[in-house]
């Protein structure tokens, strides 16, 4: 039996079947309302050491958490149960902070030392989700006595959502005629994934007489300055700002494009990316978060070594001369290799070789839910 830790359920109590995503979980609030000016993650795991003794009630067998403050919270609420971090990347998740001040260097080396350490040092095992440069620097920084409880895992797609559909209706649907060469992003709008250079990218393409149209999915704090930027280039026409999208509906925006184009700075190992290609997209993107283990060269797309609009806009036209059924059939084989169900294996066995055998459990592990 699984238990997600939740933050705004409205109950103050253990809950059975609680719905998320479509299944049902055992779900138990440590937090039954959300101050709007102070972030949400420490709120949640202040939460979870004010709750100890009820959790402690639950007889947990396993924590398996998804940020380093719940799993130093939950360590110290549950001394004597094992827990697994599992590291979205290797980034300090302060430098992308709603709030200014938690972006500060102070904050953000407080975060390393308390909070990211304390939660390495208390963790069995860290599962690390990252491309293997990321993990090789990560693992040296923080000395061998904490390197030796890492493990890399990649990312992974759910092949059964992300697949190729009858694009012809989705773009018909959303506008987009058939002889042009549609790009997809999908992303936060803010500074580090680079949509900057996207329009700056398309405003190469068009001027150079290709007709293109670039679809962006996702909303932001940067999202009035990259419409106003769109404008000035001209691409008013050519680029649409989706705004965010339901999960669920990810699959079909995916399937309106031939391409999937990106220029984030840096990223652990980018999931968007593995869905596209699940989708049968090839990827023209700027090499960070394991790009170039699923972006090959000429095969699955082209990875830009630099962060310059001439030198995407040069492998976007590579990739748009380039046989289309080819491109699918290879994006779709090398999305197959991260798929979910093999990807959960791993992570399975990993919880599997820590979990505390208990007869009387009342569960076999324990997920927090905010990552």
């Amino acid at each position: 039996m699984v238990i997600g830790l939740g933050s705004v359920l409205g109950k103050s109590e253990y809950v059975d079947n609680f719905p998320f995503e479509g299944a049902f979980f055992g779900a138990f609030p440590v937090s039954r309302s959300l101050h709007a000016r102070i972030p949400a993650r420490p709120q949640f795991a202040l939460g979870i050491v004010n709750r100890a003794t009820a959790l402690r009630a639950l007889r947990i067998g396993l924590v398996y958490a998804h940020t380093p403050e719940s799993a130093l919270a939950m360590s110290i609420a549950l001394p004597n149960t094992p827990t697994v971090l599992h590291a979205h990347g290797v980034d300090n998740p302060l430098r992308l902070a709603r709030f200014r001040w938690a972006r500060t260097g102070l904050f953000r080396s407080s975060y390393e030392t308390l909070v990211r350490r304390g939660a390495y040092r208390r963790a069995s095992r860290v599962i690390v989700t990252c491309d293997r440069a990321q993990y090789e620097t990560h693992a040296a920084r923080w000395g061998p006595a904490i390197a030796r409880k890492f493990i890399r895992i990649p990312s992974m797609v759910d092949t059964s959502d992300f697949r190729p559909m009858d694009s012809g209706a989705i773009r018909k649907s959303l506008g987009f005629a058939t002889d042009e060469f549609v790009w997809v992003c999908v992303g936060r709008m803010e500074r580090p994934k680079g949509f900057d250079l996207l329009l700056e990218t398309m405003a190469i393409l068009a001027g150079r007489g290709y007709r293109v149209r670039l679809l962006l999915v996702g909303d932001g704090s940067e999202r009035l300055r990259l419409e106003r930027q769109a404008r000035t280039l001209g691409l008013a026409s050519q680029v649409r700002f989706h705004g965010q999208a339901e999960r669920s509906e990810m699959p079909r925006l995916l399937n309106a494009g031939n391409g999937y184009l990106s220029a984030s700075w840096r990223e652990g190992f980018s999931v968007a990316i593995l869905e596209a290609m699940a989708c049968g997209l090839p990827a023209v993107t700027t090499d960070f978060g394991g790009a170039k283990e699923v972006v090959r060269e000429g095969v699955t797309g082209f990875v830009s070594e630099s962060r310059d609009p001439e030198s995407l806009a040069e492998r976007c036209e590579m990739l748009i001369r380039m046989d289309a059924d080819a491109l699918r059939r290879q994006c779709l084989e090398m999305a197959r290799t991260y798929d979910a169900v093999t990807v959960t294996a791993r992570i399975m066995s990993v919880l599997d070789s820590v979990r505390k055998p208990q007869r009387s459990s009342r569960l076999a592990a324990l997920q927090g839910t905010i990552a």
